[in-house]
């Protein structure tokens, strides 16, 4: 939980499902980086409008001022110097997609460009009937079966604020790793190699094991 203090412009967490938005929320009210279709979504559209999300368009080449890298570390920059107190510390999901829960993606650098102290979280869904990690189901129907629970159990571990070191502050890749694996000796996860890309291939194996075949078809034909 938070300490006070202040929270740094960044924070870094790993990430399980739809539910951590909600975590990250209660805690911190943070800005994140967000899909630009949700802008129309109503009701949250507005919410991520509230909390000064950055909205990145998926599949469009951008420089790299204009980047959702470079857009991030303007932003860091902004919110550590002080100039805008009303500006929201960033919630980062540094692996880039949600896992099962179990293991920990590498983390991606561009996080750690600015150079800034972060604020490490991890969270832990306590095993229920439904896994909280949102990976092969239909949004809604995740998000419906959720509700269902009588009850939903979450532990978010708050580390203490890693700062980096001159090496670190110089070499974003070097800084992402080395919070990764302080984030780890907590969490306790299994670290894996595994990408987005990995993760779109498995769910489109699953989804054509799904597909009845074309003699399941003629089978059930009238």
């Amino acid at each position: 939980m938070p300490k006070g203090g202040g929270t740094p412009p960044t924070i870094i967490s790993n990430h399980v499902g739809w539910a951590d938005i909600l975590v990250h929320m209660a805690l911190y009210y943070p800005s994140f980086v967000a899909k630009s279709g949700l802008r129309t979504v109503p009701l949250i559209g507005a919410i991520c409008e509230s909390m000064q999300c950055l909205f990145v368009e998926r599949g469009r080449v951008e420089g790299p001022a204009q980047g959702i890298a470079g857009r991030l570390k303007s932003r860091m920059l902004l919110a550590a110097s002080g100039q805008a107190p009303d500006t929201r510390p960033v919630l980062i999901f540094a692996e880039g997609t949600t896992t099962n829960g179990d293991y920990m993606l590498d983390f991606r650098s561009g996080a750690f460009l600015a150079g800034m102290p972060v604020q490490p979280v991890i969270l832990k869904y306590r095993r229920d009937r439904l896994s909280h990690s949102w990976e092969t189901i239909g949004a809604a129907r995740h998000i419906f079966l959720t509700l269902c629970q009588p009850l939903s159990s979450v532990t978010a571990l708050e580390l203490p604020v890693y700062i980096p070191s001159e090496a670190e502050r110089k070499d974003a890749r070097l800084y992402a790793s080395n919070v990764r694996l302080h984030m780890n000796k907590v969490a306790k996860l299994q670290l894996s190699t595994a990408t987005l890309q990995d993760k779109w291939e498995y769910q489109a194996l699953l989804s054509k094991q799904q597909q009845p075949s074309n003699h399941d078809h003629q089978h059930k034909s009238p």
